[in-house]
């Protein structure tokens, strides 16, 4: 029986007990180290890029602290403080400020466990510790200046690269540690939500704690030893710029160490944020250097400049004075103009064709390309030689100023033939008449002249029709394809017989017809009465092809017909007179060049055609004339419509071919909105276009990461309103970065705290429950919407209690289940065997402890309440006994006495 009795009081007294909520320790921290303040010292350029800074101690929340607290660590119980990771960050160890609490004697010691661990979503430990130090610490208080109880955490050098935490726990379940924190009270904290806390082994946000009913607003003075290689850096929003635009410089500080907080400790000085001279810029143009966080200038000169940003990073112990310089120097460049050519674009075959290319733009260079989506040039250079030239060609020509390109200049290139069997033909002729001389050449012209060499042409064509001749004479012919001439000159002889010759005949009128009509063509001649109307194919020559006054032909080629008639007298032929049938038709397409471009774009129409002309209108019937070639460059701002129409001489095509510039652009975004969520949950990102395309979401406007495609994205976990970025894109066309932010509301925090009573009951209340509706699932059907509720199980066993808040506010819900164990509790066999007798039981205050053991020395009587807890220790001396007690200083309820470990019993005190 005594040792079922012994066993049920030890079981009374290892009652469970949660202590959810962040203890304080009520002692006075004051705080000698020194503080660096705001130095004026420029900062020194350095050598590298990144620079490897010198180790330091990052005293963020040293420095944001009105005063310094403390709060207990002890079993179970932990604290962490949250750091971000711009860079990938090495971490050595932390140093921080504790001491045990109380007075135990000097032998007495504990052991603090420093860990590190990746931070979650939630910023809150996870995972395994990273890497994890022992320091023993002991009483030591020294009045409380941080320079006697700073300690120090070490360990080998881990590279992190992302947010981590470092915490502060222990093993220890009979002492209790005090670390100190910055002013809570005051909300040093800034509600940046930066530390955590755990209980019973559950980490919680600092912002679901408390300490009495004061939010739990701090940063624990958890300082890392850390070595980075911070690495400016700056965007540049054109890297081609023009020069009537202003040029913007972005500096990426906080995607470093020096826009942030918690390593530049120039960011640090109350409402005033010095960043701005932690960066200095020198844009190049002579006006010296600015101190801005970011920078923009409209420059006067059009040139390349090279830009520098040099960044410092002011630590908290090491590179204090100085600071940690970095520089990022790029250059920028202008976007050249169109460039110009001269030279001869038209070339004899064989010869050498010579371009020159230039411009305005000092410093750049120039490609040549045979085709607009030519990946690589021909030739780069200003001066093009070709030897020898042997076609036509077109040429794209552009400036290069580095990665900056101008627009093309299209050029045409002509290769022009020499004239080829060129010869000529003489001519006899009766006296009286005029000759027909004939020269003939494969291409170009032919020009006369009456002499070998020198002088002026006096006709052009193929056929030189004399004036009426009495004698012989002679002529020279020169055939010329543009430039393109041969040489020598031919003499061509008219020869003059002795017979006189009748008057020419009177020709129809040169004619011009367009194929395609399929009728054929009849020409007169009249001569004198008496003489024959003689038709010939050639001015001089030849036998006729018809007689009459008549001759019908019948077109069936693109050509310039001659004919020649003469009257004959039965002797001598007159002057052969021409008439000329030109058989024109409009040239036929043979291909079409549209283009497809964005908006802002140059784009490049082409038709080809064998002859003839191009002529491109806004219309398909009528509409205005726009552009007269068979290449067309323009800029167009949307879709354009161009229609060709060709001609040649007189015969214009009858329909007008389609030529489409299409000209594509990202879309509008017509609505671009979040859901509303309840924090702790993620959220739905939503866009409506103007038209088609894709969107793609980034994590900020000036970078890169992308969070998925597509016209919604599901975000992660939000806890917070925070922005996302979209743009859109169509066709390799890319829109701005636009800004939307879900709304989302508080949620209420449901952890709760439990205590495990004696009669196998359980009290509940949650930590820090707000403006919000309770209800709480015992796990075993009982339910209840009290704030604070005590619930007995019937039976023992592992239960899943449920806390559910709903915000009265945002009707948000949040709940936690923490299963508990209830073990069986034998507290009523105390009633039922009593080993001692006591009455009157209940009892309003005085009772009596009856037993046939109680002697005559004196005994130690215990007196627990109901929860365990010792509330009262009695010394007394039985008398026959008998031992009288009294509980009038007790509140009501039910008390376990136990006298030296081996007897119990219960008392109820009641009115």
């Amino acid at each position: 029986m005594i040792k079922k009795l012994t066993f049920l009081l030890s079981l009374l007294l290892s009652t469970h007990f949660v202590q959810a909520q962040i203890k304080s320790v009520n002692v006075v921290i004051k705080d000698d180290l020194v503080k660096q303040s705001f130095v004026s010292n420029s900062p020194k350029r350095s050598a590298t890029n990144p620079k490897s800074c010198d180790v330091d101690t990052v005293e963020f929340p040293r420095y944001r602290a009105s005063s310094l607290y403390t709060v207990s660590v002890s079993g179970g119980r932990s604290l962490g403080q949250l750091y971000s990771c711009p860079k990938p960050i090495s971490l050595r160890g932390f140093t921080f400020y504790a001491f045990v609490i109380g007075n135990p004697p000097p032998s007495k010691k504990m052991n603090l466990i420093c860990n590190v661990y990746k931070a979650g979503p939630d910023s809150l430990p996870r995972g395994l510790p990273l890497r994890s130090d022992t320091v023993t610490i002991d009483s030591t208080f020294g009045g409380g200046q941080l320079t006697k109880i700073e300690k120090h955490a070490n360990w080998a050098a881990i590279t992190l690269d992302s947010n981590y935490i470092i915490t502060i726990e222990t093993d220890s379940t009979t002492m209790s540690a005090g670390v100190v924190t910055n002013n809570y009270n005051a909300g040093d904290g800034k509600r940046f939500n930066l530390n955590c806390g755990a209980i019973s082994g559950l980490w919680y946000n600092g912002r679901n704690l408390n300490v009495g009913s004061v939010p739990f607003d701090c940063d624990i003075l958890l300082h890392p030893h850390v070595k980075y290689s911070f690495g400016t850096d700056f965007t540049i929003k054109s890297n081609c710029y023009n020069i009537n635009d202003t040029v913007k410089f972005t500096n990426i500080s906080k995607g470093n160490m020096a826009g942030s907080k918690m390593y530049n400790r120039y960011l640090n000085f109350g409402s005033f944020n010095y960043e701005y001279l932690c960066h200095y810029w020198d844009v190049g143009n002579g006006n010296g250097i600015q101190y801005t966080v970011d920078q923009k200038v409209k420059y006067a000169n059009k040139q390349n400049y090279q830009i520098m940003l040099v960044s410092t990073v002011y630590g908290f112990r090491g590179n204090m004075i100085y600071g940690c310089t970095d520089t990022a120097i790029k250059d920028l460049y202008f976007k050249p103009d169109v460039p110009s050519l001269s030279g001869q674009t038209s070339v004899c075959i064989g010869d050498t064709l010579k371009i020159r290319t230039y411009s305005n733009d000092f410093g750049v260079s120039y490609d040549w390309f045979d085709k607009v989506t030519s990946s690589k040039p021909f030739f780069t250079g200003t001066d093009y030689t070709q030897f020898p030239i042997a076609k036509s060609d077109t040429m794209y020509i552009r400036a290069v100023n580095n990665t900056c390109l101008s627009s093309f200049r299209v050029t045409q290139i002509s290769a022009l033939d020499y004239p080829k069997n060129f010869s000529v033909l003489n001519d006899s002729v009766c006296a009286g008449s005029k000759a027909n001389l004939k020269a003939n050449s494969s291409l170009g012209s032919l020009k006369w002249y009456t002499q070998s060499v020198g002088g002026s042409p006096f006709f052009t064509g193929s056929v030189y029709q004399t004036p009426v001749l009495n004698k012989d004479t002679s002529f020279y012919v020169e055939a010329a394809n543009a430039q393109c001439v041969i040489s020598p000159r031919l003499k061509v002889d008219a020869l003059v017989g002795a017979n006189f010759a009748p008057a020419p005949p009177v020709m129809s009128n040169d004619t011009i017809v367009c194929l395609g009509s399929g009728n054929a063509v009849t020409i007169n001649a009249n001569a004198q009465a008496g003489l024959t109307i003689r038709w010939f194919a050639n001015a001089s020559g030849g036998i006729p092809i018809n007689l009459g006054n008549t001759y019908s032909y019948l077109p069936t080629i693109r050509e310039v017909k001659t004919f020649y008639a003469d009257a004959f007298n039965g002797v001598c032929g007159s002057s052969r007179e021409a008439m000329n049938l030109t058989i024109e038709s409009h040239p036929s397409i043979s291909s079409i060049m549209k283009d497809t471009i964005c908006k802002g774009d140059s784009a490049y129409l082409a038709v080809s055609i064998p002859f003839g002309v191009a002529d491109w209108y806004d219309a398909n019937t009528g509409g205005n004339l726009i552009y007269t070639g068979s290449t067309y460059a323009l800029e167009p701002s949307a879709t354009t419509q161009l229609f060709v129409e060709t001609s040649s001489g007189v015969c214009k095509s009858p329909t007008r071919t389609l030529v489409t510039a299409l000209v594509n652009t990202y879309p509008a975004f017509t609505k671009l909105w979040g859901d509303t969520i309840c924090a702790k949950n993620t959220a739905r990102l939503n866009s409506a276009l103007s038209g088609p395309g894709t969107v793609t979401w980034y994590d900020t406007d000036t970078g890169d990461l992308v969070l998925g495609t597509g016209k919604t994205l599901v975000t992660s976990v939000l806890n917070s309103g925070r922005k996302f970025y979209a743009s859109t894109s169509y066709a390799g066309c890319v829109g701005p970065k636009v800004a939307v932010q879900p709304t989302v509301k508080a949620t209420p925090f449901s952890g709760f705290q439990f205590e495990v009573l004696t009669w196998q009951q359980v009290r509940v209340s949650p930590i820090n429950p707000g403006p919000a509706k309770v209800f709480w699932d015992m796990g075993d059907g009982f339910t209840s919407t009290l704030n604070t509720v005590t619930h007995r199980y019937p039976t023992p066993g592992t239960y899943f209690i449920k806390l559910v808040l709903t915000s009265t506010q945002t009707a948000c819900k949040d709940s936690t289940i923490i299963p508990v164990t209830i073990e069986e509790s034998d507290i009523n066999d105390i009633a039922n065997t009593p080993a001692f007798n006591a009455y009157p039981n209940p009892t309003k205050s005085t009772f009596v402890l009856e037993s046939s053991d109680l002697g005559y020395e004196a005994e130690t009587l215990y007196i627990y309440n109901i929860n365990g807890a010792l509330v009262k220790t009695i010394n007394a001396i039985p008398v026959d006994g008998k031992i009288v007690l009294d509980l009038s200083a007790l509140a009501n309820g039910v008390y376990v006495i136990k006298c030296d470990g081996y007897k119990v019993t219960k008392v109820v005190k009641s009115e």
